[in-house]
């Protein structure tokens, strides 16, 4: 499976970049870090960002990433994130 994400602008400028992914030169121009994270450090990224803003919620987590409630599942397990979620929800969490 892969991310992808719909931007509801025609056009990506410097100002929709995450900042900690770019360095700003005097010319105003963009220079990509050397190292990129991965796409699974990416993917754990946006998972755990995802719920966050949810509170915990898993299956409003799997809609607003596009996922099935598995392969939502299916990371939780990967990136190790109940402990993420418990602390979300102020309970124990656990997938069944």
């Amino acid at each position: 499976e892969g991310v992808f994400y719909s931007y509801p602008i025609q056009e990506i400028g410097a100002e929709h970049i995450a900042p900690h992914l770019t360095t700003s030169t005097e010319a105003g121009q963009i220079i990509f870090p050397k190292v990129l994270p991965t796409l699974e450090e990416t993917d754990r990224q946006l998972t755990v960002e995802t719920l966050k803003r949810t509170r915990g919620n898993k299956k409003k987590a799997a809609k607003l990433l596009g996922y099935s409630r598995a392969a939502l599942y299916i990371r939780i397990k990967k990136f190790n994130l109940l402990p993420i979620i418990a602390s979300l929800r102020g309970k124990r969490n656990e997938i069944s």
